[in-house]
């Protein structure tokens, strides 16, 4: 079974640990002075900062490695028994943050395990959506692939789909990571094109929300030996990752290059100790709530092969803290697409006030800090003024806090008016790009349709029954489609269950991208494309 995260050259360096320490020293001796090893004279030392196994908890005796901090919970990828004893190959694994310890890691089990192998997840900052790889699935395009899930309120993972022939290959292709704002997707690959070994490539992620072609990241950060776990700091330029083909303590060695300009990258630098050892050390993953980084390392003393261990204080903190943000999108309610031209008058408790203009799409972004609160006017030309509060909480998971403003034409949106209520064959519900969630302004015009169409039904004891007309942009397979409506129909049947309406008078049709109400050539008529339509059939 192809291993994901790592080849047979690499499980063979993973085993230098086991030699006595005497033997260990001497060969790092000998490293030090041999070619392609770090001169005592260059050899970085970190004072103060420290390596601290996470114990056994969360360490096994197989490898432990590839792993993210999402808020208190490290999910991480391991090979160790579950409960039962049952082996599987690569599993992703959890454990919460219990105090200043962690909870006994538990397997996830079947909702993304399987028996082939899995690991080395990354979850966007907004919680939605989390990367990892399989191997030797059906859809896969080789050895191993990069997937995307999407994430429900209760945390479990959904709607699971290969990223596609840009990002894979039938190569060995994995350990993904994203930059924080996206846009760039980094993993490791040993396809052709690279400079030998496994190298570090990225993605651009187009218009469309598909990735773009694959670019090596160059001389400066590949060799000909091997680079993997790639690591993208908050600031968008530094780089962590690792290598055994750059100038090293011992084994795989952790390094960092920084982004300049026009994709030029300055030359790798070993970070040191004691983020390295003699002996391999990898997956520079950051903890944005704490002052930590997490490693995984086959360092004497630890309980296997690969441990994790938190590294603390950080000492590229100026690189990998966090900057906090407001980011949100003024978007017209109706069609769920940015308002250009509008203006936002900014008023916070502290401090002076400030207008922001959005860009076309409608999209803003400010800069803040942890516990501020700001009053917010919206105006924009043929809109109603609309007046909100963003309070940002005084602790947060990742580097921003995101409010989006929904503004209504008078015409159209929160008027009294009943003709302006959905009767039939009527669009209800407009949806964001790839999503299935009822916007908030969706389902206050659900519930006066509930209030003004179905309850007088209900009193008068009519037979009826509500039909919900699914539909999707043409972005993607037709099967997928037909299932992203399905959930569409779904999520508003729901929000009409939670209203009073008895779910057996509900029926969805899933039509999938079939029946568009308008071009599908521009953002515009795509986003009119994304929608619920409703009908009564009241026989």
């Amino acid at each position: 079974m192809p291993r994901p995260f790592s080849n047979s050259n690499f499980n063979d360096m993973t085993q230098r640990r086991t030699f006595p320490i005497l033997l260990a020293i001497f060969a790092f001796a000998s490293l030090l002075s041999s070619c392609g090893s770090l001169p005592p004279g260059e050899l970085l030392s970190h004072d103060n900062v420290v390596a601290t196994n996470l114990g056994e908890n969360v360490n096994s005796e197989e490898d432990d490695f590839g792993m993210m901090l999402y808020r208190n919970r490290l999910i991480f990828t391991s090979k160790r028994p579950t409960i039962e004893g049952y082996i599987q190959g690569d599993d992703l694994w959890f454990a919460d943050r219990e105090g200043a310890g962690w909870s006994r890691a538990l397997n996830y089990g079947g909702i993304i395990n399987s028996v082939n192998d899995e690991g080395s997840p990354y979850i966007t900052p907004d919680g939605e959506y989390v990367y990892f790889v399989q191997c030797e699935t059906e859809d896969g395009l080789g050895d191993c692939d990069m997937y995307v899930a999407q994430m429900d309120y209760n945390g479990k993972w959904q709607n699971i789909r290969n990223l596609g022939e840009n990002v894979n290959t039938k190569y060995w292709d994995s350990q993904p990571y994203l930059s924080m704002d996206g846009e760039y997707l980094y993993f490791a690959s040993d396809r052709p094109g690279g400079h030998g070994g496994t190298d570090i490539w990225r993605c651009k992620r187009l218009r469309n929300g598909k990735w773009g072609p694959a670019r090596n990241l160059g001389p400066e950060v590949n060799t000909s030996g091997d680079e993997k776990s790639p690591t993208l700091a908050p600031n968008g330029t530094d780089l962590f990752f690792s290598s055994n083909g750059h100038a090293r303590m011992g084994g795989m060695d952790l390094y960092r290059s920084v982004l300049v300009k026009d994709d030029k990258w300055t030359p790798a630098q070993n970070i040191g100790q004691p983020f390295n050892s003699p002996a391999d050390d990898m997956f520079f993953r950051l903890s944005p709530k704490e002052d930590t980084v997490f490693i995984a390392s086959s360092r004497n003393g630890g309980r296997g092969k690969l441990d994790v261990y938190a590294v603390w204080p950080n000492p590229y903190k100026d690189s990998t803290m966090y900057t906090y943000y407001v980011r949100g999108m003024v978007f017209d309610t109706l069609t769920t697409m940015g308002i250009a031209g509008a203006a936002l008058h900014v008023r916070p408790d502290k401090g002076a006030p400030f207008t922001i203009r959005p860009g076309r799409n409608g999209r803003f972004e400010f800069r803040t800090s942890l516990g501020a609160g700001y009053e917010v006017t919206a105006i924009a030309e043929g809109y109603d003024t609309v007046r909100t509060s963003i309070n940002v909480p005084s602790t947060l998971y990742y580097n921003e806090h995101r409010k989006s403003i929904g503004m209504g034409k008078p015409q159209t949106v929160r008027t009294e008016d009943d003709s302006q209520l959905p009767k039939q064959d009527v669009t209800i519900a407009y949806f964001e790009f790839d999503k299935a969630d009822v916007l908030e302004q969706y389902r206050e015009m659900l519930q006066r349709f509930v209030r003004d169409r179905i309850a007088p039904l209900q009193e008068s004891k009519a037979d009826f029954s509500i039909i919900l007309n699914a539909h999707t942009d043409d972005m993607g397979t037709e099967a997928y489609n037909v299932a992203l409506s399905r959930r569409r129909g779904a999520a508003v049947s729901a929000v009409l269950k939670a209203l009073g309406v008895p779910i057996d008078q509900i029926s969805v049709n899933a039509y999938g991208k079939s029946q568009p109400a308008q071009s599908n050539e521009s953002d515009e008529g795509r986003a009119l494309n994304r929608r619920v339509e409703v009908s009564i059939d009241t026989r």
